[in-house]
């Protein structure tokens, strides 16, 4: 015996042949679930690309290049001024800044739409350095433009909240620490692997299988319920 969760007409668990004999009743149930699961998992299985944009932000003392990570005695307060940037900015997408935190990539993650802004971390998971004074920013959608459109949304907050930070402090637009942006926005296009959508797609054929079967059983059960008594014959043969 096979218990299945589910009942029929109020009566004990349904084994599994219960169950397909069940199905067959309510066989235009299976059909449309069918339908549905192929649906579901055909779109699954087709290749959504989606596109990562990718640009870093170089925090600069007045007049001055890019400073090294050692012996350079104002590398130091140059990171700061960037972490600071950093936590003023509006809080990006959980997910998001969930896979920064690991190291892994937006794609990896499994967002689809989104941005992060990072503070690189040279030291590993457990121990962080940070002797960069850039901040990496990375937008991802599902087209180009939207991608690249994270990004300019982003470089544009980082202009300004490093703009206003000093304003607040009172420093004078000549003495003002700088950003540069290095280079073009970097935009690649990401997807997920054949054996990635194939077990995928076996995932969501059990589930869809899965719930089809409970419809069916559901729904005949359903209907036993609502369905008129007959009337009881007594064994004399007078009826009830």
């Amino acid at each position: 015996m096979n218990p299945c969760h589910s009942a029929v007409g109020g009566r004990l668990p349904v084994t599994t042949a219960e169950a397909l004999r069940v199905m067959a009743r309510r066989w235009y149930v299976v059909v449309v679930g069918l339908i549905l699961t192929a649906a579901w998992t055909c779109n699954s299985w087709s290749p959504r690309p989606v596109y990562s944009a990718r640009v870093s932000v170089v925090f600069l003392w007045p007049g001055t290049i890019p400073l090294q990570r050692t012996e350079d005695g104002g590398l130091g307060p140059l990171v700061n001024f960037a972490a600071i940037v950093r936590r003023a900015l509006p809080i990006d997408d959980g997910e998001a800044l969930a896979s920064a935190s690991f190291g892994g990539t937006l794609a990896g993650a499994g967002v689809r739409s989104g941005y992060t802004v990072d503070l690189p971390n040279s030291g590993g998971q457990w121990a962080r350095s940070y002797d960069e004074p850039r901040l990496v920013v990375v937008g991802i959608g599902s087209t180009q433009q939207e991608a690249v459109a994270y990004v300019r949304s982003v470089m544009a907050r980082v202009d300004e909240t490093a703009s206003t930070l000093q304003a607040r402090q009172e420093v004078l637009p000549a003495d003002r620490i700088m950003t540069s942006w290095t280079g073009p926005i970097e935009v690649t296009t990401q997807s997920s692997t054949p054996a990635t959508r194939a077990r995928g797609g076996v995932v969501l054929g059990a589930a869809g299988a899965m719930a089809t079967a409970l419809c069916a059983i559901a729904l005949d059960k359903a209907r036993r319920r609502t369905r008129p008594h007959g009337r009881r014959v007594t064994p004399r043969g007078g009826a009830t």
